[in-house]
């Protein structure tokens, strides 16, 4: 039998950042280590992909980007059970 609980996938974004032979990365802590990630986060309500893509690398790290390509969309469910849709920008 089906479930009756709505599918409620959280829609976020992703921008790879190349300068020159460099990729900015940001550090962040998950589970309680270090890693480093692409600049990314939430999809904010009236705000197009690509315009929260921008906004992300902006508000992580201070630079100003524009969003040349679309890299592809991933379905991902972390740990914590919530189910993400992560567009992917160059």
């Amino acid at each position: 039998m089906p479930s009756q609980e709505r599918f409620l996938p959280h829609v976020t974004v992703a921008s790879v950042v190349k300068d020159g032979d460099r990729y900015l990365m940001v550090e962040e802590i998950s589970n309680g280590k270090r890693v480093l990630n692409q600049p990314a986060g939430h999809l904010e309500p009236n705000e197009s992909l690509v315009e929260a893509a921008v906004r992300e690398v902006h508000e992580e790290t201070g630079w100003i980007t524009r969003a040349t390509a679309y890299l592809g969309v991933t379905l991902i469910t972390g740990d914590n059970g919530v189910t993400y849709i992560r567009h992917s920008f160059v």
